[in-house]
């Protein structure tokens, strides 16, 4: 254990024994002296401070892909804090990113313990499902999402990719013309949708969605009308 972290939990428990000292009639006196408070006022804002770098040095280190790094700094806070969302939230972020779903949808759903409107997690927590194949759980949480937020145009179009998958083609083309009607320029709606007209064999429609796609620096749109649409 570094000094760093010697300090800090000596200052924790100055601060707990003046907390008991100050629910104790015959010491409240001494106690409550401006200095006394002061120093109390002090040490809440050190502890804060220490606590606020723990996930503000995750979030640096989750911008730069280190992700064990980051979850090491999110435990951290996490003891200290444990009904923060944000930090569960980014904590599962970490884990989707190196594939770990298991570990993702369980920090997830722990924000949706706490945050049960939390339409991110919601979200985070189909994209889980839907690459762990689960597309009906996928297409029933964007359903949730979209009954938070009907103008969230991911949720339509994760709606749309889990029913894709699940071959419900008319909702899934609801989904990503909905997505599109949200967000005209969403380039992977365009693409998607592409995909469903092209495997009916409607290849003017479907052409023109990957040109538009293209037109938005889609991965994959150029080499898809390289092949479809010649």
């Amino acid at each position: 254990m570094g000094k760093d972290q010697l300090l800090y939990y000596e200052v924790r428990g100055f601060v707990g024994k003046i907390r008991r000292y100050l629910t104790n009639n015959k010491l409240r006196q001494i106690y409550s002296s401006p200095a006394i408070i002061a120093l109390f006022i002090i040490a809440l804002i050190f502890i804060r401070n220490c606590t606020n770098d723990s996930t503000s040095d995750g979030n640096v280190y989750f911008e730069q892909e280190n992700y064990e790094k980051a979850i090491e700094l999110y435990d951290e806070y996490l003891t200290l804090h444990p009904n923060h969302v944000i930090t569960w939230y980014n904590r599962g972020r970490c884990y989707e990113s190196m594939e770990n779903y298991a570990f993702a949808i369980h920090d997830y759903k722990k924000v949706l313990d706490i945050d049960p409107h939390h339409i991110e997690a919601i979200l985070s927590l189909a994209q889980c499902y839907y690459k762990e194949e689960k597309y009906n759980v996928a297409a029933d949480l964007c359903d949730q999402a979209v009954s938070l937020n009907k103008r969230s145009h991911l949720a339509q179009y994760y709606k749309g990719r889990a029913n894709h998958k699940q071959g419900k083609f008319d909702d899934a083309f609801i989904g990503y013309k909905e997505a599109i009607r949200l967000k005209p320029d969403f380039g992977y709606a365009y693409f998607q949708r592409a995909s469903l007209f092209l495997s009916f064999g409607l290849r003017r429609f479907g052409c023109d969605d990957l040109r538009i796609a293209d037109s938005l620096h889609v991965t994959g749109a150029p080499e898809a009308l390289l092949k479809y649409c010649k």
